[in-house]
């Protein structure tokens, strides 16, 4: 359910910084080192697989920098720049 609300079209909405800790805690990201770990597994996967959709990989990055933004980590967005290359 938290993800349908993360992942609803409704730019409007703004979605509460719990439903993002509550996502981050199901995914077992605690640390800033998770959040890297996580963030390098799916650059990864994005420059492996060139036939990904790109709102799918927005989607992906934009969750992960909202993770890094609730837990304080000022952190790049190195997902989109993968994709970019």
């Amino acid at each position: 359910m938290d993800l349908m609300i993360v992942f609803s079209g409704n730019e409007d909405r703004d979605v509460d910084g719990a439903v993002i800790e509550r996502i981050a805690k199901k995914l077992e990201l605690h640390t800033a080192e998770d959040l890297k770990a996580e963030t390098t597994a799916v650059s990864k996967l994005v420059k492996a697989e060139g036939s990904l959709n790109p709102e799918n990989i927005q989607r992906v990055a934009d969750l992960l920098q909202r993770f890094k933004q609730i837990a304080g980590i000022d952190g790049d967005n190195r997902v989109l720049d993968m994709r970019l290359m």
